[in-house]
């Protein structure tokens, strides 16, 4: 008697081992999914989405499989927030990934933080979003960083010694625009305007007219892809000539070209991610993106990709447990992703080693900017 109940004790307790091992293991999403910003999250979701199902092909997490749960914040910290408390209240989400605009991802982090479940930004650039706390970790760049590499970009690639400024009010746009200021002083060059507009915005003609009027080398716009595009045309319709226009990595999106169109032509930007390596694995990803999506992935998609697949790295070796998990990613050696191996610091938890290219849009498509890129690398 005794040994069948031992049996049937043995045999339930395989039974829910088993079923332990087989439960679905959740990551959350948090991106706009919907409203202005809405081609920055389908970005996300589309990297992390083709991300996840590589996992999961390949026996998923540790023989469970990873279930990518979306979360659309809309672009708004009020329902970033509500977003991440959902997450945080789901014992099953392990783990966040995505925050694509640092506004929405201002809502979302701190409930995270909270609530100690990791958070991995993959595109939000504030440097005061991994202040949050201890649970925060990104895996993209700071305007911090971004400043100075477009600093170079306007005196060392198009020598200007002027360059006037136009930019939007919100957390990124100020914080953006105050560290390339910061990289113009330092290079010599001077600042001629600057104008700013509120979000929603349509009409730019005033400052446009303005920041023209005051005669600079350059133009250079603290502007989202969304505004951005809207932008470029009515400064096109304008009759800017031969003025250099320039815009930050988060021009680059398949909605700029989409919206503006051949206005999007002539304009200078940088990335963190180009699909010009020849690197088989670079390759191989390409490949699959763009027979999934029919479209050519952006940083954002990069981003978001790459970051699924630290996740997944973490979740195993943090054994599925919210704070193992973000030992595991301070603990990290550096991961060998398609936007270049990355790794984190462990005080600040900000991404190691990230590089710029510089782009140019030619016949509506970014192309890499050739001689710029020989100029940097002297």
């Amino acid at each position: 008697m005794k040994k069948h109940l031992v049996l049937a004790m043995l045999g339930g307790l395989l039974a829910a081992a088993s079923a332990a091992q087989a439960q679905d293991v959740k990551v959350g999403l948090v991106a706009p999914l919907s409203g202005p910003a809405a081609a920055y999250g389908k970005d996300v979701q589309s990297g992390a989405s083709l991300a996840v199902e590589e996992i999961n092909a390949a026996g998923g997490i540790g023989g469970r499989k990873l279930v990518l749960v979306d979360g659309d914040d809309q672009g708004s910290p009020k329902d970033a927030a509500n977003v991440a408390q959902s997450f945080v209240s789901d014992p099953d989400v392990v783990a966040l990934v995505g925050g694509a605009t640092s506004t929405a991802t201002f809502g979302s982090a701190p409930v995270a933080q909270r609530g100690k479940l990791p958070f991995l930004i993959t595109l939000a650039t504030h440097p005061d979003l991994t202040k949050e706390g201890d649970y925060i970790f990104r895996n993209s760049t700071t305007q911090e960083a971004e400043g100075p590499a477009l600093g170079r970009l306007v005196s060392t690639c198009l020598g200007a010694k002027s360059v006037a400024i136009v930019h939007l009010n919100n957390d990124w746009a100020l914080a953006m625009t105050s560290q390339f200021k910061k990289a113009l002083a330092s290079n010599g060059v001077a600042v001629t305007a600057e104008e700013s507009y509120d979000s929603g915005s349509i009409d730019f003609t005033a400052v446009l007219a303005k920041a023209k009027s005051s005669n600079p080398d350059a133009i250079w716009f603290g502007s989202q892809y969304d505004d951005l595009a809207l932008v470029l045309k009515q400064a096109q319709r304008s009759g800017f000539g031969k003025i250099p226009l320039i815009g930050s990595s988060g021009a680059h999106s398949t909605g700029l070209i989409d919206v503006a169109g051949l206005a999007a032509n002539g304009l200078y930007l940088h990335t963190l991610f180009f699909p010009s390596s020849a690197d088989p694995k670079v390759t191989s990803f390409m490949e699959k993106f763009r027979q999934k999506f029919n479209q050519d992935p952006n940083l954002f998609s990069v981003q978001a990709y790459d970051g699924m697949h630290i996740l997944a790295e973490a979740i195993k070796a943090g054994d599925f447990k919210r704070d193992g998990i973000r030992q595991a990613l301070l603990d990290m050696k550096p991961y060998q992703g398609i936007g270049g191996a990355i790794s984190f610091d462990p005080k600040t938890r900000e991404a190691l080693g990230k590089v710029f290219t510089p782009l140019v849009v030619k016949d509506q498509k970014f192309s890499v900017w050739e001689e710029c890129r020989a100029k940097l690398s002297n």
